[in-house]
């Protein structure tokens, strides 16, 4: 009779504290023993403990706090996670921070040794009541509100990146989340308004966030080095995949005729519009004819160019006979012209 005893007692134990045999029953049924040898064991799956959570009532269940991972019997966690914890802050939007040394002390004290199963990302925030948007909630809500707006844009988009709040206390569960552009929609680092939002549209909470944008296309490129003033053709153009995200400027059209370069290019680099301007009808240099335009006389000597010049600008010109100078407007590739 007396060798019976002990466990009779262990089961009265367990039967008054029906908690602890579910602790004892989670305990066992948590470790597998590893050939490493005896007394070595691995966990097959755990509890994470969120760093944000919403008590619904006056005592935080486990279940609000946290979540399993790994190999974890859904029918077992559901009877684990109504586990009574501590008392939840006593009014309703109240929230009480709980150190990891504090959360830790908390959880060895209610899970006992189940508590060595608990994953700790730091502190935990508790507020009573209302509601909680995560940080991963937040990124599928901004993927969402950005997809339809980048899919018009020419090129292979993807969004990355993200700043984002960790976490957001809703005021009450049936508030929302509501996203606006905080600037223009282009590649790279996008802005955005983050607002709470109740049903009668009124904004109680303001939050930033942002995104960054890759946006792949191709562009012009340059097929071999380009010396200055060097003109473009057919031939020393080519496309190259870019983000464009990191590109510096506006890139050329690739259509355009009649360009030239304003400073070289290295083989491969990108075409921007500022490094281009249009070939001049006249360039510095040339031999065009001066055309002296009187009223009653008309004379025309040979000058040379002292600048570059398009149709109706005016350039500075040096008489090849006298070597004077004078400022003459281009009329075509041939003539400038002095009117009086």
């Amino acid at each position: 009779m007396e060798s019976r005893k002990p466990r009779r007692i262990i089961w009265s134990f367990f039967t008054a504290r029906p908690w602890a045999f579910l602790l004892f029953l989670l305990a066992a049924a948590l470790f597998v023993f590893t050939g490493a040898g005896a007394g070595t064991f691995e966990a097959r799956w755990g509890m994470k403990i969120a760093p944000a959570a919403v008590a619904k009532g006056p005592v935080v269940r486990l279940c609000e706090i946290a979540e399993p991972v790994g190999e974890m019997d859904a029918s077992l966690w559901e009877k684990l996670g109504q586990k009574a914890l501590w008392p939840a802050p006593a009014r309703e939007g109240e929230r009480r921070v709980l150190s990891r040394d504090r959360l830790k002390g908390l959880l060895v004290r209610h899970l006992g040794e189940a508590a060595r199963l608990c994953i700790l990302s730091g502190q935990l925030v508790i507020q009573r009541g209302g509601g909680l948007v995560t940080e991963e909630g937040l990124r599928a809500q901004v993927v969402d509100f950005l997809t339809p707006k980048i899919a018009g844009l020419k090129g292979e988009a993807g969004l990355r990146e993200f700043y984002l709040p960790r976490y957001v206390f809703l005021e009450r569960p049936e508030n929302r989340m509501e996203l606006t552009l905080a600037g223009e929609l282009k590649p790279g680092r996008v802005s955005l308004h983050i607002r709470e939002v109740d049903l009668a549209g009124r904004v109680l909470r303001k939050y930033a966030g942002s995104a960054f944008l890759d946006l792949w296309t191709a562009v012009p490129c340059a097929a071999r080095p380009l010396s200055r003033k060097e003109s473009l053709g057919p031939d020393k153009i080519t496309y190259g995949r870019r983000n464009a995200a990191y590109l510096r400027g506006d890139v050329w059209d690739g259509r355009s005729l009649g360009l030239r370069v304003i400073r070289p290019v290295g083989e491969g680099q990108v075409l921007y519009e500022s490094n281009l301007e249009y070939v001049p009808l006249v360039s510095k240099g040339d031999k065009v004819n001066l055309v002296f335009q009187g009223k009653y006389v008309r004379l025309m000597v040979p000058v040379l160019a002292l600048a570059d010049g398009a149709v109706g600008e005016s350039i500075p010109v040096r008489n090849m006979q006298s070597q004077r100078r004078v400022t003459a407007r281009v009329r075509d590739a041939r003539t400038v012209v002095v009117e009086k």
